[in-house]
């Protein structure tokens, strides 16, 4: 059965991580763009899945003019403008991930919202990864006016947040020090299965690239699924294929080894 819809990662898989200063689409190299238009004018769709807020991705739509956008870790899935699923942390649940970041160690807090990414409190480190437009929430019970999606956080051992987690939450780990806490049962997975569900396609006809723990389930929903050189070793390992990297063209490539381009 020929592939129809194809799923992108974000960071690590369509856009470098190797220089953060730059924006993500400044991050995507030229042979990406062109692959993702080829896509289309073969008549495949291209869809996005990323642990990144429907804020932040918004220039997929008006750019690129990708219009299937899943977002924040499937936490919101947006097609054709308009909501298609969305899921949100109760506010109690949002307070307690705060509290159990603010005592295991000193690091950046943020969170995704509708409204926007928000940093908790002062600035610890260098924010560029963020963008350019990161306000500052000063005062927790603020956030009773905010749908939040994600906490997230950084450090070396995600391990050590987890048992302090309510039972309904979970971690998603994104990058080398870096993880998003959401709800347990979302995850990029169960928005693809959504959106297949929407265009009434099936796993067979769908493809997913990815780089990180949080596209294990992705790769689970789909029948065809190809990690860049340089991901997560679990993913590899149940990766259909294994493409090159970000940098040399590994979009491109992975494509081409199935004939989509």
């Amino acid at each position: 059965m020929s592939i129809k819809i194809v799923f992108f990662d974000v960071d690590g898989t369509l856009a470098s991580n190797a220089d953060h200063s730059l924006g993500f689409l400044e991050r995507i190299p030229f042979s990406a763009k062109q692959a993702i238009h080829k896509l289309k004018e073969n008549g495949v769709l291209v869809a996005i899945a990323t642990g990144r807020s429907y804020a932040s991705m918004k220039p997929f739509e008006d750019i690129l003019e990708i219009d299937t956008l899943i977002c924040s870790n499937g936490n919101i899935v947006i097609h054709h403008g308009a909501i298609l699923d969305i899921n949100v942390i109760p506010y109690e649940l949002v307070v307690q991930a705060i509290h159990v970041l603010e005592g295991v160690c000193d690091l950046n807090i943020f969170v995704e919202t509708s409204k926007g990414d928000y940093r908790i409190g002062p600035p610890k480190s260098d924010l560029s990864f963020m963008g350019d437009d990161l306000q500052t929430i000063h005062h927790i019970e603020d956030l009773k006016h905010y749908d939040v999606f994600q906490v997230i956080g950084n450090g070396y051992d995600v391990a050590q947040y987890v048992n302090h987690l309510d039972e309904k939450l979970t971690i998603r780990k994104f990058g080398p020090h870096a993880f998003d806490i959401c709800l347990k049962d979302i995850n990029k997975g169960v928005a693809v299965e959504h959106v297949l569900k929407k265009l009434g396609l099936t796993p067979d006809e769908a493809m997913a690239f990815g780089d990180e723990a949080n596209d294990l389930e992705m790769f689970m929903s789909v029948k065809t699924s190809v990690a860049m050189q340089d991901s997560n070793e679990a993913l590899k390992q149940v990766a259909t294929h294994v493409t090159s990297s970000v940098e040399s063209d590994g979009i491109v490539n992975g494509l081409k080894y199935f004939n989509l381009i």
